[in-house]
């Protein structure tokens, strides 16, 4: 929609129809989050089959960390794909590099494990050593922050002006 307002030259309506996709994309998940958190056992045991099995309740307990930023995980799907819809691909690739390179991956090995190598030297760091769950505390801040990212360029408005 917004490359297609775009291209008819009316740049206001094409942020109203991102603003609107984003709204009803952030309900829909803000319902699914409040879902996943009340709800993630018998979720998860749809999955697993048992729901005093301890995979299940493991998976219970990383369904509601990540329904905590289910919110920002739509910011990010819907005005990325708005950027990339009005030829503004540069700026979400970017924000994907710097969230996994920058922020999942290195701050995943610092939450889940409790000693880090650092390769080809003899330095190690410690870490908080939380296992599975703080790889996916890394990917919440991944989110929260890369949701962060694409809002300050969405405001920004260089999108608009994008030449293809």
């Amino acid at each position: 929609m917004a490359g297609q307002f775009l291209g008819a030259n009316l740049p206001d309506r094409a942020s109203k129809s991102v603003q609107l996709c984003t709204a009803i994309g952030m309900t829909i998940m803000c319902c699914g989050g409040i879902g996943l958190y009340l709800f993630g056992l018998p979720v998860a045991a749809i999955f697993t089959g048992n729901a005093g099995d301890a995979t299940t309740i493991q998976t219970a307990e990383l369904l509601r960390i990540v329904s905590l930023v289910m919110p920002c995980l739509a910011i990010v799907m819907i005005v990325s794909g708005a950027f990339r819809g009005a030829g503004d691909t540069v700026w979400p690739f970017l924000f994907t590099l710097i969230g996994f390179f920058a922020i999942r991956i290195p701050l995943a090995a610092w939450l889940a494990f409790e000693v880090i190598p650092i390769p080809g030297t003899a330095i190690e760091v410690s870490g908080w050593g939380l296992g599975i769950e703080g790889a996916w505390y890394a990917m919440v801040a991944d989110l929260a922050i890369r949701s962060l990212m694409v809002s300050f360029h969405f405001l920004r408005g260089g999108w608009k002006t994008v030449k293809i």
